[in-house]
């Protein structure tokens, strides 16, 4: 499965010898894929290692290319680099398969070291006007920089290849909400970061695009494709910064797996390509030997040997190529049943967030486990026959596991307030610990959950009613839980 995709502009400074001098250099400084033997002369064509570690080199008429595979702990690991000589262009692209031997893997990865290697040999272009770094660019303190936001903030990002990441300053601290270094790293190669040089800056965007910026520590995603919405990002109270940059990069990724790959972008494409090259030229000589040898009869004993080498050679060309044809063909077929299935599942997920806010991390995929919980309690249960309802929600349950912190909270609600008539100290510290308000107006207490006036319970001050610590937990269960 394709996880890290990029392309690139190069410098003319970036020859195809000095591509194939950087993948050398690439693998032989790496601490953990060196392939010991490598012996680098010059050539075009050279392949190194083993099954489980292997490096290849090729060219095809202005495309030059690198294949490396490594095989770890049951996972396969390709990276693909793929020089056009004539379009200026590198694309650099990591895939990742699991096998039946595969116990774990985690799911973060780091982009190829390749990709700095580019930028220290100083062999990337510009991209926009920008240059391709894993630094955050300080941005909008010109006019000129001002126009290139406001077309961004208009969703005209087609100056770009790449997308552009987009923060604003709070207007208070004068700080990003999330970290723009440790996200300028994180998407290097991928995506421009681009960081409000003042907090002034929002407010001319705001008159040069009418209103349609972001500000005050908002954040945006812009992309070149006019098929790609901005995503926009609005910071509120309690806001985890750390899901939201991570759900920023995978956006960012899955638009880039996305982008389609022309059969020249592949290391399985460019090697169909070249079978069938030799295929022809095959074929070719064939016939010049059939014209040749019809000439003479003293060889034609010799004439026959010849021509069945030859069309075996043949034969055997036609059978990789169709072999690779089908191989290509498998892989596309599963790439675009890959990309239906990030489209179903990436900018279209199962559910959308609504207006409500989470009181605190996982509330509400607590609130819908327990909804397919209590749906899948009422179904049937029928020995050796399945329900397709129930298999389904199960599936679900059992891929959204949760801290089930409200099950956690109701025991010890249960626990300090079972047959409880007044507020004690011990009870007030548990309320406050749970997100409650405690407020002690009147005859009552007022227990405001997470600040929000929608829940209020009350319990009674007076403590006559033995039965109030079991009235509490029953509506703090029914409001909030």
């Amino acid at each position: 499965m394709l996880i890290f995709s990029t392309r690139l502009p190069v410098k003319d400074t970036l020859t195809k010898e000095k591509f194939f001098e950087l993948v050398v250099r690439w693998n032989q400084d790496s601490p953990h894929h060196r392939i010991d033997g490598i012996e680098w002369d010059g050539g075009c064509r050279h392949r190194w290692g083993d099954m489980k570690n292997m490096l290849e080199i090729t060219e095809y008429d202005d495309v030059a290319a690198a294949h490396f595979v490594q095989s770890e702990h049951g996972v396969h690991w390709t990276t693909e680099f793929i020089f056009h000589t004539e379009r200026r262009e590198i694309g650099i692209y990591l895939s990742r398969e699991a096998t039946e031997n595969t116990v774990y893997f985690h799911k973060e990865f780091k982009p190829p070291y390749f990709l700095k290697l580019l930028m220290r040999e100083n062999v990337l272009g510009s991209d926009g006007g920008l240059t391709i770094s894993e630094y955050p660019h300080s941005f909008g303190a010109t006019a000129d920089e001002q126009q290139v936001l406001t077309q961004l903030c208009l969703e005209d990002a087609g100056a770009f290849r790449l997308p552009v990441v987009y923060l604003t300053r709070d207007w208070f601290t004068e700080h990003c909400i999330v970290d723009e270094g440790e996200l300028g790293r994180r998407l290097c190669g991928v995506a421009h970061v681009l960081v409000e040089s003042d907090k002034d800056v929002s407010r001319t965007l705001k008159d040069l695009c009418h209103g349609k910026n972001v500000y005050n520590g908002g954040m945006a995603i812009y992309f070149p494709s006019v098929s790609a919405a901005a995503k926009r990002f609005i910071p509120y109270d309690g806001m985890d910064v750390e899901k939201v940059m991570t759900q920023m990069v995978r956006i960012i990724f899955r638009y880039m797996n996305q982008q389609k790959r022309e059969r020249l972008d592949t290391w399985d494409g460019i090697q169909m390509m070249q079978m069938r090259r030799q295929a022809d030229q095959l074929l070719e000589e064939k016939r010049r030997i059939e014209e040749t040898r019809k000439q003479t009869s003293k060889e034609k004993e010799q004439y026959w040997k010849e021509k069945e080498q030859y069309w075996g050679e043949y034969v055997k060309a036609q059978k990789q190529v169709e072999e690779l044809t089908k191989q290509n063909a498998r892989l596309q077929s599963e790439l675009a049943g890959l990309r239906a299935r990030v489209d179903s599942m990436g900018e279209n997920p199962l559910l959308y967030y609504g207006d409500e806010r989470e009181f605190y991390q996982g509330e509400m995929l607590e609130f819908v486990r327990t909804a397919l919980s209590e749906k899948l309690d009422r179904l049937p249960k029928e020995k050796d026959r399945h329900l397709r309802c129930a298999d389904v929600l199960q599936d679900l349950l059992n891929a959204n596991e949760s801290e089930e912190i409200q099950a956690q909270r109701q025991t010890e609600l249960k626990r300090v307030l079972k047959g409880a008539s007044t507020l004690t100290a011990s009870i007030r510290r548990t309320l406050i610990d749970m997100g409650f308000r405690i407020t002690s107006e009147g005859k009552h207490h007022k227990l405001t959950y997470y600040n929000d006036d929608r829940y209020i319970v009350t319990m009674s001050k007076s403590g006559s009613d033995r039965r109030g610590g079991d009235n509490l937990i029953s509506e703090i269960k029914t409001r909030v839980y």
